[in-house]
């Protein structure tokens, strides 16, 4: 982080370096900080895909300002409609919000667009859970511990906490 504010210092206008600011500062647990540096770059462009996925992420993955999520995450997809990390937000947005249909074409998208992403795939298994669907859960967990990641503990819980076949 330290290195990025400096290089931020001598490029003080460089979106790119001001994005990735913002994700250092998401990733250490500083959310606020993280949360300011993104709406003052979707202040300057409100058209910046990036930042408003990753804003609109951020809060549905915390369950905050989900309707404001929904809405970001929305405009990054229609931006880019063919952005498989932007449709797992959109379908993830939906499915914080309880609607779970909504989330299930955006989500499977998104699984179809990026197939070595295993958030995605948890994402679908967890949506799977949601609408008693143990067996299609099932798929969708195991594809995402086939793909190590570091969440990977946590989707083995949530594999072992559904029903045996």
């Amino acid at each position: 982080e330290q290195t990025i504010r400096i290089a931020r210092e001598s490029f003080p206008d460089d979106r790119t370096l001001r994005f990735t600011l913002a994700a250092a500062l998401e990733r250490q647990g500083k959310a606020e900080e993280a949360e300011q540096v993104f709406k003052r770059l979707l202040e300057e462009d409100a058209d910046d895909a990036a930042s408003a996925n990753y804003l609109g992420y951020m809060w549905a993955e915390a369950g905050e300002n989900l309707e404001q999520a929904l809405a970001l995450v929305q405009q990054a997809v229609e931006l880019e409609p063919e952005n498989g990390a932007f449709n797992d937000s959109l379908g993830w947005a939906h499915f914080q919000l309880g609607q779970y249909e909504e989330a299930r074409g955006f989500l499977e998208k998104a699984a179809s667009l990026v197939g070595d992403d295993a958030v995605v795939f948890e994402h679908l298994g967890d949506l799977y859970v949601a609408l008693g669907s143990p067996d299609k859960a099932r798929i969708y967990y195991e594809r995402a511990l086939d793909l190590e990641d570091e969440n990977s503990a946590a989707v083995r819980d949530k594999l072992n906490r559904l029903a045996p076949p």
